[in-house]
């Protein structure tokens, strides 16, 4: 392995890396369109600069994922506080990990890394948990009202 590149993935950087290792026509290449300039909009927490980038003004993309997160936020906070009561350390770092690439269709990586980071790798006692998983579960809840705010604009 000689790269890496982290998600969220972006297409510019994925472009760039692939250049580096081969020759590409940059006519082949199409030209990464800019992000809307209404990326942010009046959201609290959402940056829908992300998912506008990778949609490429694809609405119906952005419909579809907007809708998997609005039904998947719920399920993984109640499943990680599960995981918590049972003890079940491994479940719950696993559902941290898999929250990451959930949140970040929406943008929410910047906000809400540190505290997913904290259920997935530190050692956790009844206050560090709660501290970061209230965290995560009040920014996801606000988070998932705004989602249903842009998705009611399709």
């Amino acid at each position: 392995m000689n790269e890496y590149i982290s998600k969220p993935l972006r297409e510019k950087q994925l472009q760039e890396l692939i250049s580096r290792f081969i020759k590409i026509n940059p006519n082949i290449v199409l030209p990464i369109e800019p992000a809307s300039s209404t990326a942010n909009g009046t959201y609290q927490y959402i940056n829908l600069q992300y998912i506008k980038e990778v949609s490429r003004s694809n609405s119906e993309y952005e419909k579809t994922v907007t809708e998997q997160f609005i039904e998947a936020m719920p399920k993984d906070l109640q499943s990680m506080e599960k995981a918590w009561q049972s003890n079940d350390i491994t479940h719950l770092r696993q559902i941290a990990h898999s929250m990451k690439t959930t949140v970040s269709v929406m943008g929410l990586n910047e906000v809400l890394e540190p505290y997913l980071d904290t259920l997935e790798f530190e050692d956790l006692d009844q206050n560090t948990f709660y501290k970061s998983y209230l965290t995560c579960k009040s920014v996801c809840e606000t988070s998932l009202e705004e989602a249903k705010l842009f998705h009611s604009s399709f």
